[in-house]
């Protein structure tokens, strides 16, 4: 789906499916630009991205399966916070920031995202805590889904 943002000589981490707590550095090389199908059934194309790993190591095999995370930006003195602060009121983004024990709404202004975290434009600073659910919304049993004073300190 990222595929356009792929570009050669952004930097990208390597992690070997057969040794998960090993980790290796490098370059996107080049990008494959026609889609391959698996098998005809498949609904899914991937393209040949080929990444130049950093260094030598012994335990980098041939054929060996990766699973990699290419960089395609980075962002210097940005507040960010997690997706699932970020909730929808009247079509805009809101917050619920905490103030003490409660949280009050907040309009904000977003930016770039991951599939983690999205940055915050304009409404918050770091160090304002926002809630991670939303507190008008009720559970099951009726109480509310956050208790006070909960939430992620920015």
């Amino acid at each position: 789906m990222d595929i356009s943002k792929v570009k050669a000589s952004q930097s990208a981490k390597v992690k070997l499916d057969a040794f998960p707590d090993r980790e290796f550095t490098g370059t996107v090389k080049s990008v494959g630009t026609i889609g391959q199908q698996n098998d005809r059934a498949a609904t899914v194309k991937t393209f040949e991205v080929v990444i130049d790993i950093t260094g030598a190591d012994p335990v980098l095999k041939p054929g060996m399966t990766t699973s990699n995370e290419v960089v395609m930006q980075t962002l210097a003195d940005t507040v960010y916070i997690p997706l699932e602060a970020v909730f929808e009121k009247d079509g805009k983004p809101v917050v619920y920031k905490m103030f003490g024990s409660s949280a009050r709404v907040l309009e904000i202004g977003t930016g770039t995202k991951n599939s983690n975290y999205i940055v915050v434009s304009g409404g918050l600073q770091g160090g304002d805590k926002v809630s991670l659910r939303d507190p008008t919304q009720k559970s099951r049993d009726g109480s509310p889904q956050q208790k006070s004073g909960q939430g992620m300190k920015l």
